[in-house]
């Protein structure tokens, strides 16, 4: 038997798979370390926490409306008001045929049945004509009453579904105030994914590429830029999200739009970079901040362990803030002095912060709450204290943006210290009624406040020309 070529070639036709589309600069679609990892991330993960809060296709439902909020709100049934029938009635009509009277040329009525005419007396025929009037009467009036109530039970479900859907309105929007205003965990995307992506797409990333399976060891070095899907560019987006409802102070907010512009800066949102300042991940964090953030050291003099003051106050933050609960297991707050430092094998090796799970986590935690610790917390060199020092008062209304950009400026290499000496250099063009605006062109002008003007740079880099970009749902 032969067998026929073209069926010899489709049975050698292999698929290919269709190349991951990658959202970052210069990447190799061959580099799918990450794609893999984020697609088998086990249960419990932070990765698998954001895939559950991914919406799901809506419910189909015919007598459903959806807010604002995008809530389904499933109406309960009117029930219809419709005239009922006696039997008597159903009998009458079953038994009582539409008849048809005819008249003869000598003026008799009569009507046909079975082929046979039936005739009528004068009395008879008006009797039935009569009764087929009234009944194409009364079926006309149960029509309009069908239709009116119809109407107004349309009425009715439309009121129902508009008060219900106010209700749910109302109720949601109290239940966000009030998280917020308890600094509890709500659903609002503070960072846009779409500015994630755009940075990962438009700078190129410099350092060190490594890759690790978890947060322990140094991981593998990259010899290519690893593909970073659009999926990942939302997790990262979510992750930094979650990281600032965990720090931050609704009183006096941090500004995640600064920071946005930090990260943008220092990493480009390429988390596995490892630079040859010894800064990793996302936020970029050196070993000095993260001991200050997340542990301790040890007093010879005294011989006793004790945490270092911005650990005291990421511990009060994660034990007060239930959005931060899911921090715990990589931050824990309960641990003791001698456990809670940050130990140099393990906790600051490289893959701790550069790990797409925990790591990504624990860096994001780690740089927001350095960033809350230089402008509240730190005793001498805090922005609340620079501030002071400039007699700028609480009551100034920018007073808590001010702050924030000074916390910002204390990341750089001039440290918190060198952030200080800038602001009092310029305490002869302070004024205490000063609005926001005119403070930070005044600092950025300084000629040491370079990390300023470099964060609005590579910023402006991701934008087009004359775009207005807004990157953050939290000023």
């Amino acid at each position: 038997m032969r067998v026929p070529v073209l069926f010899l070639f489709l049975t050698n036709v292999h698929v290919f798979a269709q190349p991951p589309i990658c959202v970052n600069r210069d990447a190799s679609p061959s580099n799918q370390m990450f794609i893999n990892q984020f697609a088998n991330a086990p249960d419990g993960s932070f990765i698998a926490e954001w895939k559950k809060t991914q919406t799901t296709e809506a419910e189909v439902c015919t007598d459903c409306i959806q807010n604002s909020q995008s809530v389904l709100l499933k109406l309960k049934p009117i029930p219809l008001e419709t005239t009922q029938l006696t039997d008597q009635d159903i009998a009458q009509e079953e038994t009582e045929p539409e008849l048809e009277i005819r008249r003869t040329i000598f003026g008799r009525n009569y009507y046909v049945k079975d082929g046979k005419r039936v005739y009528l007396s004068q009395q008879e025929a008006f009797e039935i004509k009569d009764r087929q009037r009234q009944k194409r009467l009364n079926n006309r009036l149960q029509q309009e009453i069908a239709e009116s109530t119809q109407r107004e039970i349309n009425k009715r479900m439309r009121e129902q579904r508009e008060r219900k859907a106010k209700e749910i309105e109302d109720h949601n929007s109290r239940a966000i105030q009030l998280s917020i205003n308890e600094s509890a965990e709500y659903d609002t995307n503070i960072i846009n994914p779409a500015c994630v992506e755009r940075t990962l797409n438009k700078l190129r990333p410099s350092g060190t590429k490594r890759f690790c399976n978890d947060d322990r060891g140094s991981g593998t070095p990259m010899s290519s830029i690893p593909c970073i899907t659009k999926e990942i560019t939302e997790y990262l987006a979510w992750s930094m999200t979650k990281a600032f409802e965990c720090i931050n102070n609704p009183s006096e907010p941090l500004d995640a739009n600064l920071f946005f512009k930090k990260i943008n800066r220092e990493s480009n949102f390429n988390f596995w970079i490892e630079n040859k300042n010894t800064g990793r991940g996302l936020g970029q964090m050196t070993f000095p901040g993260m001991q200050e953030v997340m542990g301790g050291d040890y007093d010879l003099l005294n011989r006793r362990h004790y945490k270092h003051a911005g650990r005291n106050m990421l511990e009060q933050i994660l034990k007060s803030n239930p959005a931060c609960k899911r921090y715990h297991s990589i931050a824990n707050p309960d641990l003791p002095a001698s456990e809670s430092m940050y130990p140099r094998p393990y906790n600051y090796n490289k893959c701790a912060q550069l790990s797409m799970d925990e790591g990504i986590q624990r860096n994001l935690l780690a740089s927001i709450a350095l960033y809350r610790f230089y402008r509240d917390e730190q005793k001498i060199y805090s922005s609340h204290k620079v501030l002071q020092d400039l007699g700028i008062p609480t009551t100034n209304p920018d007073y808590v943006q001010m702050k924030n950009l000074l916390a910002l400026l204390s990341y750089s290499s001039t440290s918190p210290q060198g952030a200080r000496r800038i602001a009092l250099s310029l305490a002869g063009q302070m004024n205490p009624s000063m609005t926001y605006e005119q403070f930070r062109v005044i600092i950025k002008r300084h000629p040491r406040a370079r990390y300023l003007r470099d964060i609005d740079n590579s910023f402006e880099g991701i934008k087009k020309t004359g775009e207005v970009l807004t990157c953050t749902g939290l000023q």
